[in-house]
């Protein structure tokens, strides 16, 4: 069974280049809808749709959709995510198999890491690594 994306396209009114390229909305058009305000750019090919409403688990679905393709929220950020965490760590933590070269903003904290699909799940839309494996990390 394969995983899901890191979060769906529109969630938390997240929305990638790749998430219009594949629904044939030409990038000129997220262009134009950021130059009237109506979409905000978050970073590198990702926007956010200023109509949506914002909720507390925005910015982990951001700081997971910023790291890229594979990314997860992992360790004290997922027992924070669900408010079991003593205290609220100052940075995201996101897990991702892969190298991560584009720049994240600074309440991201990117780690290498490679989990078994079991370890994996998807909560409130962003993709997570499970509560017990979060309570194993670091």
């Amino acid at each position: 069974m394969s995983m899901p994306p890191s979060s769906p396209p529109g969630e938390y009114g997240l929305v990638s280049t790749r998430d219009a390229n594949d629904e044939g909305i030409p990038l000129v058009a997220l262009r134009k809808l950021a130059g009237r305000g109506v979409l905000q750019r978050v970073g590198h090919g990702l926007y956010r749709d200023t109509t949506v409403p914002t909720s507390d688990l925005d910015q982990y679905a951001l700081a997971v959709r910023l790291v890229g393709e594979g990314a997860f929220v992992m360790g004290d950020s997922v027992l924070a995510m669900h408010n079991l965490a003593l205290v609220n760590p100052p940075r995201i933590t996101v897990g991702t198999p892969v190298r991560v070269w584009r720049q994240v903003p600074t309440f991201v904290r990117t780690v290498r890491r490679v989990l078994p699909p079991e370890a994996l799940t998807v909560d409130e839309g962003t993709r997570r690594c499970t509560t017990h494996e979060a309570t194993r990390e670091e």
